[in-house]
């Protein structure tokens, strides 16, 4: 969401496809280097290792990053303003089928691993 607010609105597909993808390349790229690195140097080390990238990122981002918060007059109830708004979604057919096959396979997945 903050990625979404304060990038330019003509570069906003391009900023999340860059999040996306380094999501993806840190999902797929960090657990082989956490592997080499315990292989190599233990456990110990590669909790180290994690603690100070994490450490580092959250500072990177405390100094670096500003969100502007932008106010808006009272809309409800507190409860009500706090739970999202999705009925825009249940009217589309695509995401609809999406949601049903991703459970689907999830249930299957699921399922078929415990019959081993």
């Amino acid at each position: 969401m903050l990625v979404a607010t304060i990038s330019r609105r003509e570069r906003l597909g391009y900023t999340l496809g860059m999040l996306q993808t380094g999501i993806y390349v840190g999902v797929s790229v960090g657990p082989v280097f956490g592997g080499l690195l315990s292989d190599l140097f233990g456990y110990r080390v590669t909790f180290l290792a994690t603690a100070v990238f994490l450490l580092a990122a959250t500072a990177i981002v405390m100094r670096f990053v500003r969100e502007e918060s932008v106010r808006s007059g009272p809309a409800g109830s507190f409860v009500r303003s706090m739970i999202p708004d999705f009925s825009s979604l249940a009217h589309s057919p695509g995401l609809i089928m999406l949601v049903l096959v991703s459970g689907g396979l999830q249930i299957a997945t699921v399922q078929l691993g415990y019959r081993r």
